[in-house]
């Protein structure tokens, strides 16, 4: 029997331009510069599972006691579920985008289970693009889900993700491999799927692909976490 702890460590990502949080003032009038604000939570329902936005939007202040319990001593084959989404706070419409990355090594051995009625052609995310990450000397595997359309302000989007589980066919032997060369965490066999969410101001933009070109060439003092 294989014992593994899914870690589910959700990096929340806000970005904005830093003059997008003004007021400026003229000759009398007034110009209220619009926002970008994200948030990013998980939860353990999928959008079709729940009824209105504020039931969904609580699911997420739970999901990590229902991980801690559902994510514990995973087998091959079980899957578990992990819906992350994204809520646009700000004034202003936004292209996001959901990036999921965990170590290479770990990400051999996993299923990621995308949502079939968000994710494809003609629908709410593009096709998950597997990207090759390399952070603090570690080699990550990242998928990139890009919304098509722009986030509404004050909305939220739905869940290219449901379900993330280990491959029917992982071997004990696989998962001694990778706690011997340092891939999970001690000896308690965990390991730790990172999310991020970015956004981007639409004005400007035809497209979310355009918008997100321009995004990976800004500077970091143009960028808010």
């Amino acid at each position: 029997m294989i014992s593994l702890l899914v870690l589910a460590c959700c990096c929340l990502i806000g970005t904005s331009y830093a003059y997008f949080t003004d007021t400026e003032t003229f000759e009398g009038n007034v110009i209220q510069v619009g926002t970008i604000d994200i948030e990013l939570f998980e939860s353990q329902y999928s959008r079709e599972e729940v009824v209105t936005d504020t039931d969904l939007i609580e699911s997420g202040k739970h999901y990590q006691d229902f991980l801690a319990v559902e994510g514990e001593d995973v087998v091959p084959g079980q899957m578990v579920p992990k819906c992350p989404y994204l809520q646009n706070l700000g004034s202003s419409p936004a292209y996001v985008r959901f990036r999921i990355w965990v170590l290479k090594a770990v990400d051999e051995h996993l299923i990621f289970n995308w949502n079939p009625n968000l994710v494809g052609e003609g629908k709410e995310f593009q096709v998950a693009e597997r990207t090759e990450l390399h952070l603090d000397n570690k080699v990550y595997t990242q998928y990139i889900l890009m919304r098509n359309e722009p986030l509404p302000a004050h909305s939220l989007s739905g869940n290219p993700l449901v379900t993330v589980g280990l491959k029917p066919e992982t071997t004990k032997e696989n998962v001694e491999f990778l706690k011997n060369n340092g891939y999970l965490d001690g000896d308690d066999s965990k390991f730790t799927i990172t999310i991020g969410g970015d956004a981007i101001q639409t004005y400007g933009f035809d497209s979310v692909e355009g918008a997100f070109d321009i995004f990976e060439d800004l500077p970091p003092e143009n960028k808010h976490d």
